[in-house]
Order: structure tokens, then sequence, then C-alpha cells
């Protein structure tokens, strides 16, 4: 998903566009959350602001 993120938020500047993040992993058991495919362990909300700041910089250093 942060390579879709990035993605979009490089597309902004022509627009004046921003992007608002919204924090994955607020509850204990996040209904995206699928043991088989994302591992074990549900994502925490430090991963989620984890995320949020791997996909600011990436789009910061384009």
């Amino acid at each position: 998903m942060t390579g879709e993120l990035v993605e979009l938020a490089r597309e902004l500047p022509p627009f004046d566009g921003v992007y608002i993040s919204h924090e994955r992993s607020e509850g204990s058991d996040p209904l995206w959350y699928v043991p088989s495919v994302d591992g074990p362990g549900a994502p925490t909300l430090l991963d989620a602001v984890r995320e949020t700041i791997e996909s600011v910089s990436e789009v910061a250093r384009a």
C-alpha cells in the first residue's frame, strides 16, 4: 500500500493537492488485517506511523 500512496502523492503538486493520512491499526484487531497474508501479529499504531513517515520520505526524495 505504501507504494500506491507514494505514487498518488507524486501526482498532487500540479493541482496544488494535499494528501492527508488517516493512521491505520488504531484498534487491537484491525478489520483489514488478514493473518494468512499479513503475517503473525496485527500491525500496531507504531507500524502505521512508520508507514506514514516512509511514504512522506519517499515522496520528498522525488
